[in-house]
Protein backbone atom coordinates (compact mmCIF):
# COMPACT_ATOMS: atom_id res chain seq x y z
CA UNK A 1 0.00 0.00 0.00
CA UNK A 2 3.23 2.52 0.74
CA UNK A 3 4.18 1.80 -2.83
CA UNK A 4 1.13 3.08 -3.75
CA UNK A 5 1.67 6.97 -2.73
CA UNK A 6 3.37 8.97 -5.36
CA UNK A 7 6.94 9.04 -4.78
CA UNK A 8 7.41 12.30 -4.11
CA UNK A 9 4.67 12.09 -1.12
CA UNK A 10 6.71 9.09 0.46
CA UNK A 11 10.00 10.81 0.36
CA UNK A 12 8.30 13.66 2.51
CA UNK A 13 6.40 11.43 4.87
CA UNK A 14 9.94 9.49 5.81
CA UNK A 15 11.20 12.91 5.90
CA UNK A 16 8.52 14.46 8.45
CA UNK A 17 8.97 10.93 10.55
CA UNK A 18 12.84 11.96 10.70
CA UNK A 19 11.97 15.07 11.60
CA UNK A 20 9.47 14.45 14.62
CA UNK A 21 12.01 11.53 15.87
CA UNK A 22 15.05 14.27 15.85
CA UNK A 23 12.36 16.74 17.93
CA UNK A 24 11.47 13.53 19.97
CA UNK A 25 15.02 12.28 20.90
CA UNK A 26 16.33 15.71 22.36
CA UNK A 27 18.53 16.11 19.19
CA UNK A 28 16.69 19.54 18.08
CA UNK A 29 15.79 21.07 21.08
CA UNK A 30 19.01 20.29 23.13
CA UNK A 31 22.00 20.95 20.60
CA UNK A 32 21.99 24.41 21.01
CA UNK A 33 25.65 25.54 19.96
CA UNK A 34 25.33 28.16 16.92
CA UNK A 35 26.81 27.70 13.37
CA UNK A 36 26.11 30.84 12.09
CA UNK A 37 24.36 33.93 13.63
CA UNK A 38 22.20 32.36 15.72
CA UNK A 39 21.59 29.39 13.45
CA UNK A 40 21.84 26.32 15.95
CA UNK A 41 23.17 22.96 15.63
CA UNK A 42 19.97 21.87 16.18
CA UNK A 43 17.84 24.13 13.42
CA UNK A 44 20.35 22.70 11.16
CA UNK A 45 19.77 19.37 11.45
CA UNK A 46 16.00 19.54 11.40
CA UNK A 47 16.48 21.04 7.96
CA UNK A 48 18.11 18.14 6.54
CA UNK A 49 15.05 16.08 6.50
CA UNK A 50 13.22 17.98 3.42
CA UNK A 51 16.39 19.24 1.68
CA UNK A 52 17.71 15.67 1.67
CA UNK A 53 14.49 14.34 0.75
CA UNK A 54 13.86 16.59 -2.14
CA UNK A 55 17.38 15.95 -3.49
CA UNK A 56 16.64 12.00 -3.41
CA UNK A 57 12.89 12.89 -5.77
CA UNK A 58 14.73 14.76 -8.18
CA UNK A 59 18.60 13.49 -8.36
CA UNK A 60 19.18 11.87 -11.70
CA UNK A 61 17.66 8.22 -11.14
CA UNK A 62 19.22 4.84 -13.13
CA UNK A 63 16.60 3.49 -15.06
CA UNK A 64 16.75 -0.02 -17.43
CA UNK A 65 20.72 0.87 -17.16
CA UNK A 66 19.95 4.40 -18.42
CA UNK A 67 20.44 7.44 -16.89
CA UNK A 68 17.82 10.11 -16.43
CA UNK A 69 17.88 13.67 -14.98
CA UNK A 70 15.53 16.17 -13.76
CA UNK A 71 15.12 19.34 -14.84
CA UNK A 72 15.54 22.61 -12.44
CA UNK A 73 11.74 23.29 -13.16
CA UNK A 74 10.31 19.72 -12.71
CA UNK A 75 12.64 19.56 -9.48
CA UNK A 76 11.82 22.78 -7.61
CA UNK A 77 7.50 21.25 -7.59
CA UNK A 78 8.78 18.00 -6.58
CA UNK A 79 11.15 19.39 -3.97
CA UNK A 80 8.08 21.85 -2.55
CA UNK A 81 5.67 18.73 -2.66
CA UNK A 82 8.34 17.00 -0.62
CA UNK A 83 8.32 19.67 2.20
CA UNK A 84 5.09 20.23 2.42
CA UNK A 85 4.45 16.81 3.46
CA UNK A 86 7.56 17.16 5.69
CA UNK A 87 5.52 20.29 6.83
CA UNK A 88 2.09 19.14 7.48
CA UNK A 89 3.16 16.19 9.65
CA UNK A 90 5.48 18.18 11.99
CA UNK A 91 2.39 20.46 12.48
CA UNK A 92 0.32 17.57 13.17
CA UNK A 93 3.17 16.79 15.84
CA UNK A 94 2.87 20.57 17.53
CA UNK A 95 -0.86 20.30 17.23
CA UNK A 96 -1.27 16.92 19.49
CA UNK A 97 1.41 18.15 21.87
CA UNK A 98 -0.15 21.26 22.24
CA UNK A 99 -3.90 19.38 22.59
CA UNK A 100 -2.34 17.10 25.13
CA UNK A 101 0.23 19.48 26.76
CA UNK A 102 3.38 19.86 26.87
CA UNK A 103 3.98 18.10 30.28
CA UNK A 104 1.42 15.24 29.49
CA UNK A 105 3.89 14.52 26.57
CA UNK A 106 7.27 15.23 28.52
CA UNK A 107 5.99 12.01 31.16
CA UNK A 108 6.87 10.07 28.05
CA UNK A 109 9.34 12.04 25.87
CA UNK A 110 11.28 14.13 28.38
CA UNK A 111 12.72 16.44 25.58
CA UNK A 112 8.99 17.67 24.11
CA UNK A 113 9.98 20.85 25.92
CA UNK A 114 8.33 24.96 25.27
CA UNK A 115 11.30 25.50 24.24
CA UNK A 116 10.90 22.82 21.12
CA UNK A 117 7.25 24.17 20.78
CA UNK A 118 8.52 27.47 20.43
CA UNK A 119 11.19 26.72 17.99
CA UNK A 120 9.04 24.59 15.46
CA UNK A 121 6.72 27.49 15.53
CA UNK A 122 9.27 30.22 15.06
CA UNK A 123 8.04 31.70 18.68
CA UNK A 124 4.00 31.83 16.99
CA UNK A 125 1.30 30.08 18.38
CA UNK A 126 -1.99 28.16 16.65
CA UNK A 127 -2.14 28.46 13.39
CA UNK A 128 0.03 30.65 12.58
CA UNK A 129 2.92 28.78 14.19
CA UNK A 130 2.07 25.67 12.09
CA UNK A 131 2.07 27.45 9.13
CA UNK A 132 4.95 29.62 9.66
CA UNK A 133 6.66 25.77 9.77
CA UNK A 134 4.94 24.37 6.63
CA UNK A 135 6.46 26.88 4.31
CA UNK A 136 9.33 27.00 6.01
CA UNK A 137 9.43 22.97 5.47
CA UNK A 138 8.42 23.84 1.66
CA UNK A 139 11.05 26.13 1.34
CA UNK A 140 14.18 23.81 2.29
CA UNK A 141 12.10 20.92 0.25
CA UNK A 142 12.31 22.93 -2.56
CA UNK A 143 16.00 23.83 -2.28
CA UNK A 144 16.89 20.28 -1.69
CA UNK A 145 14.86 19.70 -5.31
CA UNK A 146 16.59 22.46 -7.18
CA UNK A 147 20.34 20.73 -5.43
CA UNK A 148 19.08 17.73 -6.95
CA UNK A 149 18.30 19.09 -10.81
CA UNK A 150 21.04 20.71 -10.65
CA UNK A 151 24.03 19.61 -13.17
CA UNK A 152 27.45 17.85 -11.55
CA UNK A 153 29.73 20.90 -12.26
CA UNK A 154 27.40 23.37 -10.07
CA UNK A 155 25.91 20.83 -7.37
CA UNK A 156 29.53 19.16 -5.98
CA UNK A 157 30.93 22.77 -5.55
CA UNK A 158 27.69 23.76 -3.81
CA UNK A 159 27.36 20.92 -1.88
CA UNK A 160 31.38 21.02 -0.72
CA UNK A 161 30.81 24.76 -0.04
CA UNK A 162 27.16 24.09 2.48
CA UNK A 163 29.42 21.56 3.94
CA UNK A 164 32.56 23.58 4.49
CA UNK A 165 30.88 26.67 5.88
CA UNK A 166 28.66 24.11 8.41
CA UNK A 167 31.77 22.09 9.48
CA UNK A 168 33.70 25.56 9.92
CA UNK A 169 31.30 27.02 12.08
CA UNK A 170 31.17 23.70 14.64
CA UNK A 171 34.72 23.23 14.51
CA UNK A 172 35.25 26.97 16.23
CA UNK A 173 36.95 24.97 19.73
CA UNK A 174 39.79 24.25 17.11
CA UNK A 175 40.07 26.86 14.09
CA UNK A 176 40.47 29.73 16.69
CA UNK A 177 43.17 28.22 18.46
CA UNK A 178 45.02 26.98 15.20
CA UNK A 179 44.55 30.82 13.97
CA UNK A 180 45.57 32.23 17.41
CA UNK A 181 48.33 30.29 17.33
CA UNK A 182 49.51 31.49 13.57
CA UNK A 183 48.78 35.12 14.72
CA UNK A 184 45.84 35.87 12.23
CA UNK A 185 42.68 37.73 13.36
CA UNK A 186 39.80 35.64 12.96
CA UNK A 187 36.95 38.56 14.57
CA UNK A 188 35.21 38.72 10.90
CA UNK A 189 35.26 35.03 11.01
CA UNK A 190 33.89 34.25 14.29
CA UNK A 191 31.13 35.94 16.60
CA UNK A 192 32.11 37.41 19.56
CA UNK A 193 28.75 37.04 21.07
CA UNK A 194 27.60 33.49 19.40
CA UNK A 195 31.01 32.13 18.96
CA UNK A 196 29.67 30.80 15.63
CA UNK A 197 30.53 31.96 12.21
CA UNK A 198 29.24 35.65 11.48
CA UNK A 199 27.50 35.75 8.34
CA UNK A 200 29.74 37.73 6.28
CA UNK A 201 32.38 34.54 7.00
CA UNK A 202 29.97 32.26 6.25
CA UNK A 203 29.28 34.06 2.90
CA UNK A 204 33.20 34.12 2.20
CA UNK A 205 34.14 30.90 3.07
CA UNK A 206 31.10 29.41 1.01
CA UNK A 207 32.28 31.88 -1.94
CA UNK A 208 35.28 30.95 -1.86
CA UNK A 209 34.65 27.32 -1.40
CA UNK A 210 32.98 27.25 -4.48
CA UNK A 211 34.45 29.00 -6.68
CA UNK A 212 37.81 26.63 -5.75
CA UNK A 213 36.02 23.60 -6.31
CA UNK A 214 34.30 24.42 -9.55
CA UNK A 215 37.64 25.66 -10.99
CA UNK A 216 39.19 22.55 -9.69
CA UNK A 217 36.54 20.09 -11.28
CA UNK A 218 36.21 22.29 -14.88
CA UNK A 219 40.21 22.47 -15.04
CA UNK A 220 41.52 19.52 -13.07
CA UNK A 221 42.44 17.36 -16.54
CA UNK A 222 43.95 20.11 -18.25
CA UNK A 223 46.27 20.59 -14.88
CA UNK A 224 47.15 17.01 -14.60
CA UNK A 225 47.83 17.10 -18.42
CA UNK A 226 50.64 19.85 -18.08
CA UNK A 227 51.82 18.59 -14.58
CA UNK A 228 51.71 14.80 -15.07
CA UNK A 229 53.34 14.69 -18.75
CA UNK A 230 56.18 12.54 -17.34
CA UNK A 231 57.40 10.15 -14.83
CA UNK A 232 60.04 12.65 -13.53
CA UNK A 233 56.99 15.48 -13.13
CA UNK A 234 54.79 13.06 -11.64
CA UNK A 235 56.89 11.87 -8.99
CA UNK A 236 58.74 15.71 -8.32
CA UNK A 237 54.77 16.40 -7.89
CA UNK A 238 53.81 13.77 -5.38
CA UNK A 239 56.59 14.67 -3.44
CA UNK A 240 55.40 17.73 -2.94
CA UNK A 241 52.08 16.87 -1.99
CA UNK A 242 53.30 14.22 0.55
CA UNK A 243 55.49 16.64 1.61
CA UNK A 244 53.10 19.77 2.53
CA UNK A 245 50.99 16.47 3.89
CA UNK A 246 53.88 15.67 6.35
CA UNK A 247 54.45 19.20 7.39
CA UNK A 248 50.91 19.33 7.86
CA UNK A 249 50.76 16.50 10.38
CA UNK A 250 53.91 17.53 12.41
CA UNK A 251 52.16 20.89 13.23
CA UNK A 252 48.90 19.85 13.79
CA UNK A 253 49.21 18.85 17.66
CA UNK A 254 51.20 21.85 18.29
CA UNK A 255 48.03 23.94 16.71
CA UNK A 256 44.85 22.25 18.05
CA UNK A 257 46.52 21.75 21.95
CA UNK A 258 46.21 18.93 24.33
CA UNK A 259 42.59 18.26 24.38
CA UNK A 260 42.14 17.30 20.59
CA UNK A 261 45.62 16.12 20.39
CA UNK A 262 44.15 13.65 22.64
CA UNK A 263 40.96 13.29 20.06
CA UNK A 264 43.74 12.43 17.32
CA UNK A 265 45.45 10.16 19.27
CA UNK A 266 41.83 7.93 19.81
CA UNK A 267 41.49 8.51 15.95
CA UNK A 268 44.28 6.64 14.97
CA UNK A 269 43.89 3.98 17.02
CA UNK A 270 40.74 3.50 15.32
CA UNK A 271 42.35 3.99 11.88
CA UNK A 272 44.83 1.37 12.92
CA UNK A 273 41.76 -1.32 13.05
CA UNK A 274 40.20 0.19 10.43
CA UNK A 275 43.38 -1.03 8.70
CA UNK A 276 43.33 -4.49 9.90
CA UNK A 277 39.83 -5.11 9.23
CA UNK A 278 39.82 -3.10 5.97
CA UNK A 279 42.31 -6.48 5.00
CA UNK A 280 39.40 -9.28 6.23
CA UNK A 281 36.59 -7.26 5.12
CA UNK A 282 37.75 -5.30 2.24
CA UNK A 283 40.41 -7.13 0.29
CA UNK A 284 39.48 -10.75 1.29
CA UNK A 285 35.99 -9.86 2.06
CA UNK A 286 35.47 -11.76 4.98
CA UNK A 287 32.83 -10.61 7.48
CA UNK A 288 34.05 -10.32 10.70
CA UNK A 289 32.49 -9.49 13.50
CA UNK A 290 34.50 -10.24 16.09
CA UNK A 291 37.57 -7.62 15.82
CA UNK A 292 37.58 -6.45 18.72
CA UNK A 293 39.51 -9.83 19.97
CA UNK A 294 42.67 -8.63 17.99
CA UNK A 295 42.11 -5.15 20.08
CA UNK A 296 42.08 -7.05 23.47
CA UNK A 297 45.03 -9.49 21.69
CA UNK A 298 47.18 -6.19 21.96
CA UNK A 299 46.41 -4.21 24.57
CA UNK A 300 46.40 -7.23 27.16
CA UNK A 301 49.53 -8.70 25.77
CA UNK A 302 51.49 -5.42 25.70
CA UNK A 303 50.32 -4.93 29.76
CA UNK A 304 51.78 -8.33 30.40
CA UNK A 305 55.20 -7.93 28.73
CA UNK A 306 55.43 -4.40 29.75
CA UNK A 307 55.09 -5.42 33.67
CA UNK A 308 51.71 -3.84 34.22
CA UNK A 309 50.14 -5.01 37.33
CA UNK A 310 47.08 -6.51 38.02
CA UNK A 311 44.26 -5.18 40.34
CA UNK A 312 43.12 -6.97 43.18
CA UNK A 313 40.69 -6.78 46.38
CA UNK A 314 44.02 -5.42 48.28
CA UNK A 315 45.49 -2.81 46.23
CA UNK A 316 47.91 -4.28 43.10
CA UNK A 317 49.65 -7.91 42.58
CA UNK A 318 52.43 -8.45 39.25
CA UNK A 319 50.82 -10.74 36.89
CA UNK A 320 51.45 -14.72 36.88
CA UNK A 321 53.69 -14.38 33.74
CA UNK A 322 55.38 -10.46 33.48
CA UNK A 323 59.06 -9.82 31.56
CA UNK A 324 58.90 -5.61 31.93
CA UNK A 325 59.79 -5.44 28.14
CA UNK A 326 60.47 -2.42 26.67
CA UNK A 327 57.22 -1.64 24.85
CA UNK A 328 59.21 -1.42 21.32
CA UNK A 329 61.00 -5.13 21.87
CA UNK A 330 57.21 -6.04 23.20
CA UNK A 331 55.79 -4.86 19.82
CA UNK A 332 56.98 -7.53 17.53
CA UNK A 333 55.79 -10.16 20.10
CA UNK A 334 52.64 -8.62 19.89
CA UNK A 335 52.21 -9.02 16.39
CA UNK A 336 53.20 -12.55 16.09
CA UNK A 337 50.99 -13.71 19.29
CA UNK A 338 47.82 -11.81 17.39
CA UNK A 339 48.68 -13.33 13.61
CA UNK A 340 48.64 -16.50 15.81
CA UNK A 341 44.99 -15.75 16.92
CA UNK A 342 44.22 -14.49 13.64
CA UNK A 343 45.03 -18.41 12.53
CA UNK A 344 43.41 -19.91 15.45
CA UNK A 345 40.37 -17.85 14.84
CA UNK A 346 40.36 -18.16 11.20
CA UNK A 347 40.71 -21.99 10.57
CA UNK A 348 37.14 -23.08 12.06
CA UNK A 349 35.35 -20.82 9.74
CA UNK A 350 37.12 -21.62 6.69
CA UNK A 351 34.10 -23.02 4.89
CA UNK A 352 31.64 -20.54 6.07
CA UNK A 353 30.80 -16.89 4.17
CA UNK A 354 28.26 -14.13 4.67
CA UNK A 355 26.31 -13.91 7.79
CA UNK A 356 27.31 -17.40 8.50
CA UNK A 357 31.02 -16.30 8.87
CA UNK A 358 29.59 -13.08 10.55
CA UNK A 359 28.07 -14.72 13.46
CA UNK A 360 30.72 -16.98 14.32
CA UNK A 361 32.92 -14.31 14.51
CA UNK A 362 31.27 -12.54 16.37
CA UNK A 363 30.85 -15.38 19.08
CA UNK A 364 34.65 -15.25 18.61
CA UNK A 365 35.21 -11.49 19.41
CA UNK A 366 32.91 -12.20 22.96
CA UNK A 367 35.27 -15.52 23.94
CA UNK A 368 38.15 -12.89 23.62
CA UNK A 369 36.44 -10.55 25.81
CA UNK A 370 34.89 -13.18 28.57
CA UNK A 371 38.11 -15.09 28.74
CA UNK A 372 40.16 -12.39 29.42
CA UNK A 373 37.48 -11.31 32.51
CA UNK A 374 37.46 -14.81 33.57
CA UNK A 375 38.73 -16.53 36.77
CA UNK A 376 40.30 -18.97 34.54
CA UNK A 377 42.71 -16.24 33.74
CA UNK A 378 42.53 -14.12 36.45
CA UNK A 379 46.26 -14.80 37.66
CA UNK A 380 47.33 -13.58 34.02
CA UNK A 381 45.15 -10.36 33.41
CA UNK A 382 43.75 -9.53 36.58
CA UNK A 383 39.92 -11.03 35.79
CA UNK A 384 36.99 -8.66 35.92
CA UNK A 385 39.45 -6.12 37.70
CA UNK A 386 41.53 -5.62 34.60
CA UNK A 387 45.27 -4.77 35.18
CA UNK A 388 46.97 -1.26 35.42
CA UNK A 389 50.06 0.41 35.88
CA UNK A 390 50.59 -0.23 32.30
CA UNK A 391 54.43 1.60 31.02
CA UNK A 392 53.86 4.54 29.33
CA UNK A 393 56.59 3.49 26.40
CA UNK A 394 58.97 6.16 26.87
CA UNK A 395 62.04 7.33 24.60
CA UNK A 396 64.69 9.32 26.68
CA UNK A 397 62.80 12.30 27.91
CA UNK A 398 59.83 11.93 26.13
CA UNK A 399 56.97 10.82 27.84
CA UNK A 400 53.64 9.49 25.30
CA UNK A 401 50.93 9.72 28.45
CA UNK A 402 51.72 13.39 27.05
CA UNK A 403 48.58 13.75 24.68
CA UNK A 404 51.13 15.66 21.83
CA UNK A 405 53.68 12.95 21.97
CA UNK A 406 51.44 9.87 21.83
CA UNK A 407 50.12 11.61 18.49
CA UNK A 408 53.44 11.70 17.10
CA UNK A 409 54.04 7.74 18.58
CA UNK A 410 50.53 6.98 16.72
CA UNK A 411 51.25 8.44 13.52
CA UNK A 412 54.39 6.48 13.30
CA UNK A 413 52.18 3.36 13.60
CA UNK A 414 49.51 4.35 11.31
CA UNK A 415 52.35 5.16 8.88
CA UNK A 416 53.78 1.70 9.31
CA UNK A 417 49.81 0.20 8.88
CA UNK A 418 49.11 2.62 5.82
CA UNK A 419 52.49 1.37 3.96
CA UNK A 420 51.83 -2.58 4.66
CA UNK A 421 48.13 -2.19 3.46
CA UNK A 422 48.92 -0.14 0.51
CA UNK A 423 52.15 -2.75 -0.79
CA UNK A 424 49.37 -5.62 0.38
CA UNK A 425 46.74 -4.18 -2.57
CA UNK A 426 49.03 -4.40 -5.19
CA UNK A 427 50.68 -7.51 -4.81
CA UNK A 428 50.17 -10.99 -5.45
CA UNK A 429 48.48 -11.20 -2.58
CA UNK A 430 46.20 -8.94 -2.81
CA UNK A 431 45.30 -9.76 -6.08
CA UNK A 432 44.30 -13.17 -4.69
CA UNK A 433 42.06 -11.86 -2.23
CA UNK A 434 40.19 -9.89 -4.88
CA UNK A 435 40.03 -12.82 -6.98
CA UNK A 436 38.07 -14.76 -3.65
CA UNK A 437 36.38 -11.52 -2.92
CA UNK A 438 34.84 -11.54 -6.09
CA UNK A 439 33.37 -15.30 -6.17
CA UNK A 440 35.90 -17.69 -4.10
CA UNK A 441 34.49 -20.73 -6.41
CA UNK A 442 36.13 -19.17 -9.74
CA UNK A 443 39.51 -18.49 -7.52
CA UNK A 444 39.92 -22.10 -6.73
CA UNK A 445 39.10 -23.23 -10.26
CA UNK A 446 42.08 -21.18 -11.43
CA UNK A 447 44.64 -22.46 -8.71
CA UNK A 448 44.02 -19.71 -5.65
CA UNK A 449 44.33 -21.49 -2.72
CA UNK A 450 41.24 -20.08 -0.69
CA UNK A 451 42.09 -21.89 2.74
CA UNK A 452 45.81 -20.17 2.82
CA UNK A 453 44.67 -16.77 1.63
CA UNK A 454 41.63 -16.68 4.26
CA UNK A 455 44.16 -17.81 7.01
CA UNK A 456 46.60 -15.10 5.58
CA UNK A 457 43.86 -12.56 5.76
CA UNK A 458 43.31 -13.19 9.15
CA UNK A 459 46.91 -13.37 10.79
CA UNK A 460 47.73 -9.77 8.79
CA UNK A 461 44.29 -8.04 9.85
CA UNK A 462 44.85 -9.39 13.75
CA UNK A 463 48.63 -7.78 13.38
CA UNK A 464 47.43 -4.77 12.33
CA UNK A 465 44.96 -3.99 14.69
CA UNK A 466 47.08 -5.76 17.33
CA UNK A 467 49.15 -2.36 17.11
CA UNK A 468 45.87 -0.85 18.12
CA UNK A 469 45.33 -2.48 21.62
CA UNK A 470 48.65 -2.12 22.22
CA UNK A 471 48.71 1.85 21.99
CA UNK A 472 45.19 1.69 23.94
CA UNK A 473 47.41 0.31 26.56
CA UNK A 474 50.08 2.90 26.56
CA UNK A 475 47.18 5.65 26.09
CA UNK A 476 45.03 5.25 29.40
CA UNK A 477 47.55 2.88 31.63
CA UNK A 478 45.16 0.30 32.40
CA UNK A 479 42.40 -2.29 31.02
CA UNK A 480 38.96 -3.81 32.02
CA UNK A 481 36.63 -5.65 30.13
CA UNK A 482 34.46 -2.59 29.60
CA UNK A 483 37.08 -1.49 26.64
CA UNK A 484 36.27 -4.56 24.88
CA UNK A 485 32.66 -4.75 24.38
CA UNK A 486 30.96 -5.55 21.07
CA UNK A 487 30.75 -1.98 20.21
CA UNK A 488 34.33 -1.52 19.26
CA UNK A 489 34.05 -4.43 16.45
CA UNK A 490 30.78 -2.21 15.09
CA UNK A 491 32.93 0.84 15.38
CA UNK A 492 35.73 -0.70 13.11
CA UNK A 493 33.17 -2.04 10.82
CA UNK A 494 31.25 1.11 10.33
CA UNK A 495 34.56 2.88 9.72
CA UNK A 496 35.56 0.45 7.06
CA UNK A 497 32.12 0.93 5.35
CA UNK A 498 31.98 4.64 5.75
CA UNK A 499 35.17 5.36 3.95
CA UNK A 500 34.93 2.37 1.53
CA UNK A 501 35.62 -0.83 2.04
CA UNK A 502 39.19 -1.82 0.18
CA UNK A 503 40.14 2.06 0.32
CA UNK A 504 42.83 3.16 2.96
CA UNK A 505 42.14 6.91 2.92
CA UNK A 506 38.42 5.82 2.99
CA UNK A 507 39.52 4.09 6.63
CA UNK A 508 41.23 7.53 7.48
CA UNK A 509 37.99 9.64 6.40
CA UNK A 510 36.26 6.89 8.38
CA UNK A 511 37.54 7.79 11.44
CA UNK A 512 38.25 11.38 11.11
CA UNK A 513 34.14 11.47 11.32
CA UNK A 514 32.99 8.63 13.39
CA UNK A 515 35.44 9.24 15.76
CA UNK A 516 36.83 13.08 15.19
CA UNK A 517 33.88 14.24 15.00
CA UNK A 518 32.14 12.91 18.15
CA UNK A 519 35.31 13.71 20.43
CA UNK A 520 35.10 17.51 19.01
CA UNK A 521 31.81 18.42 19.56
CA UNK A 522 30.99 16.78 23.30
CA UNK A 523 27.30 17.58 22.58
CA UNK A 524 26.81 15.10 20.42
CA UNK A 525 28.29 12.24 22.41
CA UNK A 526 24.85 10.96 23.93
CA UNK A 527 23.95 10.99 20.48
CA UNK A 528 27.21 8.80 19.23
CA UNK A 529 25.33 5.49 18.28
CA UNK A 530 22.43 7.66 16.97
CA UNK A 531 24.91 9.63 14.61
CA UNK A 532 26.21 5.84 13.67
CA UNK A 533 22.96 4.66 11.94
CA UNK A 534 22.44 7.61 10.31
CA UNK A 535 25.26 8.24 8.28
CA UNK A 536 25.19 4.34 7.54
CA UNK A 537 21.63 4.15 6.42
CA UNK A 538 22.75 7.54 4.37
CA UNK A 539 26.12 6.36 2.91
CA UNK A 540 24.62 2.70 1.78
CA UNK A 541 21.30 4.41 0.06
CA UNK A 542 23.43 7.73 -1.04
CA UNK A 543 27.19 6.32 -1.68
CA UNK A 544 27.00 2.55 -1.00
CA UNK A 545 30.45 2.59 -2.49
CA UNK A 546 31.78 5.00 0.93
CA UNK A 547 33.08 8.20 0.79
CA UNK A 548 36.77 7.51 -0.94
CA UNK A 549 35.81 4.51 -2.07
CA UNK A 550 38.09 2.02 -3.87
CA UNK A 551 38.30 2.33 -7.72
CA UNK A 552 38.24 -2.07 -8.35
CA UNK A 553 35.23 -2.02 -5.68
CA UNK A 554 33.30 0.99 -7.00
CA UNK A 555 33.16 -0.51 -10.53
CA UNK A 556 31.79 -3.80 -9.13
CA UNK A 557 29.14 -1.82 -7.37
CA UNK A 558 28.06 0.11 -10.21
CA UNK A 559 28.05 -2.79 -12.40
CA UNK A 560 26.17 -4.82 -10.09
CA UNK A 561 23.84 -1.22 -10.06
CA UNK A 562 23.27 -1.61 -13.61
CA UNK A 563 22.84 -5.02 -14.49
CA UNK A 564 20.38 -5.35 -11.58
CA UNK A 565 18.08 -2.46 -13.48
CA UNK A 566 18.02 -4.07 -16.62
CA UNK A 567 17.06 -7.49 -15.02
CA UNK A 568 14.53 -5.73 -13.08
CA UNK A 569 13.18 -4.00 -16.59
CA UNK A 570 13.29 -7.19 -18.49
CA UNK A 571 11.09 -9.23 -16.05
CA UNK A 572 8.84 -6.30 -15.99
CA UNK A 573 8.90 -5.87 -19.71
CA UNK A 574 7.87 -10.29 -19.88
CA UNK A 575 5.09 -10.01 -17.38
CA UNK A 576 3.25 -7.17 -19.06
CA UNK A 577 3.60 -9.43 -21.97
CA UNK A 578 3.00 -12.64 -21.12
CA UNK A 579 -0.54 -11.44 -18.59
CA UNK A 580 -3.23 -12.71 -20.07
CA UNK A 581 -5.76 -9.73 -21.14
CA UNK A 582 -9.22 -9.81 -19.02
CA UNK A 583 -12.26 -10.19 -21.13
CA UNK A 584 -14.70 -7.39 -21.06
CA UNK A 585 -16.52 -6.73 -17.57
CA UNK A 586 -14.48 -9.04 -15.80
CA UNK A 587 -13.04 -7.90 -12.53
CA UNK A 588 -15.55 -5.06 -12.00
CA UNK A 589 -17.34 -7.03 -9.71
Amino acid sequence: MFRRIPRVVRAGLVAGIVSVYLCLVGVVGSLVTDVVGRITVGRVLLSIPAILAGFLVARPRVVSGEVRRSSVRAGVPAGAIVGLTTGALLAVFVGIVNLLGVDTVRNVFIAVKPGLMSLLTFGHAGVVGSVLRIAAEVALGAVGGVIGAMQDRIRVPTVIAATVVISLGLLRRIVHPALAQLGLRDDWLFSVVTLGLTWFGAAAVFVVTFVTTFAWRANSAAIRARTHRTPATERGVRVVVLAAIGAGLIALPFLVGSIFSQILGTVGIYILLGLGLNIVVGYAGLLDLGYVAFFAVGAYTTAVLTGGSRVTTTGYAPPSFSLHLSFFIAIPIVVVVAALVGLVIGAPVLRLRGDYLAIVTLGFGEIARVLFSSDWLKGAFGGTQGMTAIPAAPIGNLDFRNTQHFYFLVLAFCLIAVYISWRLADSRVGRAWNAMREDEQVAEAVGVSTVRYKLLAFAMGGAIGSLGGALFAVQVGALNNASFMLLVSITALAVVILGGMGSIPGVVVGALVLIGIPGVFSEFEQYRLLLYGAVLMAIMILRPQGLIPNVRRSQELEEEDVAQDKWAGAVTADEHATSPALPLGEGTG
